[in-house]
């Protein structure tokens, strides 16, 4: 199903999906779930105690979260590819799809050395753009420290239609970077994209699909914004939805970008891994 080769050029445009062409994605990407769900529930168990744990390293604990996730991801879409060989019977089987085989993915999701050194670079990648956005996102909405410190003695609104355009600003931002990246991990790992060619075609490919792209991410941000509203609201039910619905909802979200990665980016190069 892919070739661990060097740096490939990117396939010719597929047409632009329908917008239905989402609930397809999602059917797909359900049935990988449902190929191995032992294996998929233990990486988003190892996951959720990964994030668990940096949580509790102040300040850099969700940078680091943040630099190792594309990673992981790796890990998760060589998962989604090879779901239909990872099932095995027995208590070994459990133990395996519980633990060993995710540990085993997550620390060396592709075999090849090029793509892991480029992999690597995806990483530094993701975390410098998220790292540019909080800054952005501090300046533009909190204003710095000076327009706080002006807002908290009344000399400047930190409401108003500045404040409004900023929001767009970020949120424009967020769906930017979004694109860039949706797709940079599996370009990276399966089709041998170099990073920042990868980021190119991953923007170029959800701008012209963006009907299909965007209901799909419309349907995961649903369920995902009324967990980070619990989180507000009353913290403890954040922590319930997370680890029920969330723990549902991520390996689903990983297996669908995968199944809408497979139709977007077919692969043409001869089976071997």
């Amino acid at each position: 199903m892919t070739n661990d080769t060097a740096f490939g050029g990117p396939p010719a445009a597929t047409p632009a999906a329908g917008i239905g062409q989402a609930f397809e994605w999602l059917r797909n990407g359900y049935h990988l779930l449902r190929a191995a769900p032992r294996l998929w529930f233990g990486m988003t168990l190892i996951y959720f105690l990964i994030a668990a744990a940096l949580r509790l390293v102040p300040f850099m604990g969700g940078l680091v979260l943040i630099l190792i996730s594309p990673w992981l991801l790796a890990g998760a879409l060589v998962t989604a590819r090879d779901s239909s060989a990872t099932i095995v019977g027995g208590a070994k089987g459990w133990i395996n799809s519980l633990i060993s085989t995710p540990v085993r993915r997550f620390t060396l999701p592709v075999r090849n050395e090029h793509r892991m050194a480029a992999l690597a670079i995806a990483c530094v990648l993701v975390f410098g753009f998220a790292l540019l956005i909080r800054i952005v996102e501090e300046l533009v909405l909190k204003g710095g420290s000076m327009a706080t410190g002006l807002a908290a003695t009344g000399l400047a609104p930190p409401m108003g239609p500045g404040f409004a355009i900023a929001v767009v600003m970020v949120g424009i931002a967020y769906v930017t970077l979004l694109m860039a990246v949706y797709y940079l991990v599996p370009l990276v790992a399966f089709r041998g994209r170099a990073p920042i060619e990868a980021l190119l075609e991953s923007f170029q490919t959800c701008l012209r699909h963006a009907g299909a792209w965007f209901l799909l991410i419309g349907i995961f941000f649903i369920p995902y914004a009324a967990i980070v509203f619990a989180y507000a609201w009353i913290p403890w039910t954040g922590v319930v939805l997370t680890l029920t619905l969330g723990f549902v909802l991520l390996p689903l979200f990983v297996s669908t970008s995968y199944a809408s990665f497979e139709a977007l980016f077919p692969d043409t190069e001869p089976s071997s891994h």
